[in-house]
């Protein structure tokens, strides 16, 4: 998602008094998107390889009615990569893929078990006292020394600290859709952190602020995402921009994606998978 830092009127700037927002996040795929800009994110999701489902998820959020076309291989590859991260341990990623599975097909059977949930809430536990997860060293053949591993590890660290309750609520609403029965965590505390992070993000005119945000009603619909005017506007200028044919395709997906949450009268999820009731035109 763009960073939407405003350098004036008409370029992302929350303040700009000239665009007409209401109170109230007003915002349908079905009405605000045309048909050529939803071809253009189905050609993007269907021509994705083996990342097509991390694109069809998506498409399925913005359009319901969406089916995706989806290889057996890269089913079956989809597939492993989950039972592989089960069997490791590694519940922040298996929450990530379980929540894809279930948003593309809410009848797959992910087979929570005890161990899973257990592992999930301990996880969970973890990142809002900013322990860091697991950590994958990516470095490969590019690996050219010990301190170099070190370093790459105290960022790791440092991460998990400084944007816990970013990391909590992601995984909150990863668990959330994959598993609605479990227990998040969710007190006042973690409402305190959610809330302080979205200002701090606002401040910043951070591209971080939709997904955190969209993660947040997802989590509990009841949290103040801080969706102030000024909020709105900035949000919709940053749909304006990337409404042109030369934007990056991948960032006006997710774009879509959260301003649909955010926007929604009502977020469930429920036997049919995850359920975004948009508000009646009057």
């Amino acid at each position: 998602m763009p960073k939407g830092e405003p350098t004036g009127a008409g370029s992302g700037d929350p303040q700009d008094a000239n665009l007409d927002i209401q109170a109230k996040l007003i915002f349908d795929p079905k009405r605000d998107v045309s048909g050529e800009s939803m071809q253009r994110m189905i050609r993007n999701a269907e021509h994705s390889g083996n990342r097509k489902p991390f694109f069809a998820y998506k498409m399925k959020i913005i359009d319901p009615t969406y089916e995706p076309k989806i290889e057996e291989d890269v089913q079956k590859s989809q597939i492993e990569k989950l039972e592989k991260n089960r069997r490791e341990g590694n519940w922040q990623v298996f929450a990530y893929q379980a929540m894809i599975m279930k948003i593309i097909d809410p009848t797959y059977d992910l087979k929570l078990d005890e161990d899973a949930a257990r592992g999930m809430s301990s996880t969970l536990e973890s990142t809002r006292r900013g322990v860091p997860g697991e950590f994958i060293w990516g470095g490969g053949s590019n690996v050219k020394s010990p301190g170099a591993r070190r370093e790459s590890e105290k960022d790791h660290e440092k991460d998990a600290q400084e944007n816990k309750w970013m990391h909590f609520v992601r995984m909150a609403a990863n668990v959330k859709i994959a598993n609605p029965q479990q227990e998040l965590g969710v007190d006042q505390e973690a409402r305190q952190g959610i809330k302080d992070r979205l200002e701090k993000l606002k401040k910043e005119y951070s591209s971080e602020f939709l997904r955190d945000a969209m993660a947040a009603k997802i989590v509990d619909s009841t949290l103040d995402l801080g969706l102030d005017q000024p909020t709105q506007a900035w949000i919709k200028n940053i749909f304006q921009e990337l409404k042109s044919p030369y934007a990056n395709i991948d960032t006006f997906t997710d774009t879509l994606m959260a301003m649909k949450i955010l926007a929604a009268e009502k977020v469930e999820v429920t036997d049919k998978g995850l359920e975004i009731i948009m508000p009646e035109e009057k």
